[in-house]
């Protein structure tokens, strides 16, 4: 027969014996809960877990296996027995015993919640989602639930289903700071940008201190066209005493977009005493020297962003174009553009530089081949629709000059030189129509 007031008294002792990091002792009295009572589905459990504690990984998982043969439908069993193989790194049988688990407790969400963290941690992205969407259902009110499905969503390109998961976690926990952030990325990615805007916002708000916060409402402001905003902002935390690099240097990106360059000159040097990364901050430095027609200057950061990174295709590109737009150093021109192809060879933008080249050259052959290929690869662009026009129009073909400068003001219908253009191209041809006689008309202006 069986004592269970004997065994409920080692049970107490081995837990007490486990709390106190005693395991062999643990061991000890929970054997002995389990001699007096075989059928305590707690006496196997605790000998389980103190046998694994004690390093006795075989005794363990035999106990834990019993307590889960004694009740299939409790879930602690399962719970435990696959959080052994998991830290043992045993995780393809931690996954047989989850999946177990949700099959012979198929209403209790942890179960699931484990067994979709599991495939995760195995990078089974595609096979965590299932599960991780039924703990979900299961316990809707749990954020962990909400949150890792969320995040397994937008791993997925879901979205949608991303956005409606991290806004469920936030009504369970608002003061989660990091899904704010989160959520803003994804309403950035699907191009809500009011929404992210939005939540940015609140970010700022709720960690005043952190400068992430700016830096991602700023890009927001950057690509809403709101250059007033960010500056605005971006100050507001420098001089709240968040100085860092990123800041000055979204500040001269839109500083740079209002066309107050020396401004900007002087956020990118700023950024650059702060640690900025050098090649991309002296490119922009150069950009901004650029269009305030300081070109030495320009041609000077040019020349050390390439110095610093010997492969920065951008800003051979930009330099070479500079150049060709110029109708300057041409041939030094077509080594810089040439090198930024070879760095990218499919960028529709430096085979565009390398056309302009050719038109300034005076080569329309080659520049037209180049630059119908670099329209083939980027589509409508109203500055390769112009230089196409513009070298149609040297090589006299006239109808596709038009067609291609007025696909280009379509796309960008505040250009007033290429409207210039097409004005005069148009009273040209109106001209010389009125100057060619009619078929049948036996009149000339020298009969007249």
């Amino acid at each position: 027969s069986y004592d269970q007031a004997a065994a409920d008294i080692h049970l107490k002792l081995a837990d007490i014996y486990l709390r106190r990091q005693d395991f062999s002792r643990a061991v000890s009295e929970a054997a002995k809960a389990v001699a007096n009572d075989p059928g305590l589905v707690e006496a196997h459990l605790l000998l389980g877990k103190a046998s694994y504690a004690a390093g006795d990984v075989p005794r363990a998982v035999q106990e834990l296996e019993k307590a889960i043969a004694l009740e299939p439908g409790d879930e602690e069993g399962y719970l435990t027995l696959g959080q052994l193989y998991f830290n043992e790194d045993r995780r393809k049988d931690a996954a047989a015993v989850f999946e177990r688990a949700t099959k012979a407790c198929p209403g209790e969400w942890l179960l699931w919640f484990k067994l979709g963290l599991l495939y995760c941690s195995e990078e089974r992205v595609e096979e965590a989602l299932p599960p991780l969407q039924r703990a979900a259902e299961l316990g809707p009110e749990i954020f962990d639930t909400h949150y890792k499905l969320a995040q397994v969503c937008d791993l997925l390109e879901r979205r949608e289903e991303a956005i409606d998961e991290y806004q469920k976690a936030l009504k369970i926990y608002p003061l989660k700071i990091e899904v704010y952030a989160l959520l803003g990325n994804l309403y950035r990615e699907t191009g809500e940008l009011d929404k992210a805007e939005g939540r940015f916002k609140l970010l700022v708000d709720l960690m005043p201190q952190d400068v992430r916060g700016y830096l991602a409402l700023a890009q927001i402001y950057l690509m809403e066209d709101k250059m007033e905003e960010a500056v605005e902002l971006l100050q507001n935390a420098i001089e709240a005493g968040l100085e860092s690099s990123p800041l000055h240097f979204y500040l001269g990106l839109a500083y740079t977009s209002m066309k107050q360059y020396d401004r900007a000159i002087e956020a990118y040097t700023r950024a650059l005493e702060l640690g900025a990364e050098g090649a991309t901050v002296q490119f922009h430095i150069g950009s901004a020297l650029e269009r305030a027609g300081r070109m030495d200057e320009a041609v000077a950061a040019f020349t050390k962003s390439i110095e610093i990174n010997p492969d920065y295709a951008e800003a051979y590109n930009y330099l070479g174009y500079m150049y060709a737009e110029k109708g300057i150093r041409l041939e030094e021109a077509e080594r810089l553009i040439s090198r930024a192809i070879a760095l990218d060879p499919e960028n529709g933008a430096y085979i565009d530089s390398l056309g302009w080249l050719y038109f300034k050259k005076g080569n329309y052959d080659e520049a037209l081949k180049a630059l119908q290929r670099a329209a083939k690869i980027i589509g409508d662009d109203p500055v390769i629709r112009d230089h196409l026009g513009d070298t149609y129009y040297r090589k006299k073909m006239w109808r596709e000059a038009l067609e291609e400068w007025n696909s280009s003001i379509k796309l960008d219908p505040g250009n007033a030189a290429v409207k210039k253009k097409i004005d005069e191209l148009q009273g040209r041809l109106v001209l010389d129509r009125a100057r060619t006689p009619l078929a049948g008309d036996t009149t000339t202006a020298k009969g007249k």
